[in-house]
């Protein structure tokens, strides 16, 4: 759930026209979702603390689905802008609800348009296990009493393996096992060890409630470590202000949904310093593929609530960017073709044709992907006929 005023500002960049101000897409339809928010129980079992902004992936879903079936009832094409998105993920894009997301934005006349997600500086994952990786040991630094986090650890093979919590006070107890430990004031719950039938995987989930302040330890030991790869994250800054990781990784941090591989997953870039937001997720996936797909300018001049010129920055804003240029880029396929049958696969081929690759910088990386989108880049496109 994102606030009024921060929904207003990103139409208004993809989209938005008025006496002082045009976006993208002015021309485009505009449908937004209200979508509630989350049980508090539910998200401190299965998020950490509770945000006013955090929803239920089934209610993502189905106004995902009433958007489809309504512009499939019209004769139009349908372009979703997900800006959910969560860290306890195998951050391979093959979950249940990735799966799904998957069939919408493979389908003709569909795309999906996705933020890399802010967790890029935020301490929240850690790989453990690589090649050339051995970092056995990782700290959950917790600066403020009374937290509550979920974490998840995945091992891609299915070797035997410890993992223990350490408390600040050194009271141990192993997770692999599933069960409920007292650890000093708190509790730690664990799932134990589960086969994960979509990403094949091995994966550990557990929850640490009412966390003290200090420094907590997981230690990995693990057969076969040379070849097999583990990795943590805990919760994101949503729904976890206070706990971080060290050491720590900041890639394999794009949020869950952008590591499908049916949508535009889009990086948050500054086009004048020629930089990535520091907040940007990075990637690469899980099972190692280049994320995201690009970057976009993420420091953009819109019109707030009160019709006032205002700077925003983030992910969401490059997002917004793409998002206008894809509706900008349907309706000339349309209009030279005469049918919506563009999906999220094509129009990633179209943006990445266009998109720079600066000289400086090898491509593809785990900070713009393969390109960036460029002011002019939209004004390329539009010039040149598509051959199709």
């Amino acid at each position: 759930k994102l606030a009024p005023s921060c929904v207003s500002m990103l139409i208004n960049i993809a989209a938005g026209k008025d006496k002082n101000y045009e976006g993208i897409a002015t021309e485009a339809e505009i449908l937004v979702a209200k979508v509630n928010t989350a049980p508090e129980n539910l998200q401190k079992i299965y998020g950490g603390m509770f945000n006013a902004k955090n929803i239920l992936m089934p209610e993502l879903m189905i106004a995902i689905w009433k958007f489809q079936n309504l512009a499939k009832s019209q004769n139009k094409a349908v372009i979703f802008y997900v800006p959910y998105y969560t860290n306890i993920d195998t951050h391979d894009g093959a979950n249940f609800y990735n799966i799904l997301i998957t069939l919408v934005g493979s389908e003709r006349g569909n795309a999906v348009i996705v933020p890399t997600g802010g967790e890029g500086d935020q301490k929240h994952h850690q790989t453990l296990y690589d090649k050339g990786i051995e970092e056995p040991v990782v700290q959950l630094q917790c600066s403020e009493d009374g937290q509550n986090i979920i974490g998840l650890v995945t091992q891609r093979y299915l070797n035997d393996w410890e993992v223990e919590v350490i408390s600040p006070k050194g009271q141990k107890v192993q997770i692999k096992q599933r069960g409920e430990y007292a650890v000093d004031s708190a509790t730690v719950y664990s799932q134990g060890e589960k086969l994960n039938y979509y990403s094949s995987s091995k994966d550990i989930m557990f929850r640490i409630s009412n966390m003290s302040k200090g420094k907590w330890t997981m230690q990995i030991q693990i057969q076969n470590q040379t070849t097999n790869r583990v990795d943590l994250w805990i919760s994101g800054k949503q729904s976890n202000p206070y706990v971080t990781l060290f050491s720590q990784n900041p890639y394999v941090t794009i949020g869950s949904v952008g590591n499908i591989g049916a949508v535009t997953c889009v990086a948050g870039y500054n086009l004048d310093e020629l930089t990535t937001l520091r907040n940007s997720g990075r990637g690469y996936t899980m099972d190692n593929r280049v994320k995201p797909t690009l970057a976009a300018d993420g420091i953009i001049q819109t019109i707030d609530t009160n019709g006032e010129a205002v700077v925003v920055e983030g992910v969401e804003v490059s997002a917004s960017v793409i998002l206008g240029a894809a509706a900008t880029i349907f309706e000339k396929w349309r209009a030279e073709s005469g049918r919506p049958l563009l999906n999220s696969h094509l129009l990633n081929s179209i943006l990445l044709e266009f998109s720079s690759q600066f000289t400086n910088i090898s491509f593809p990386n785990p900070n713009q992907g393969y390109g960036v989108f460029e002011e002019d880049t939209l004004s390329k496109i539009l010039l040149t006929p598509f051959n199709a």
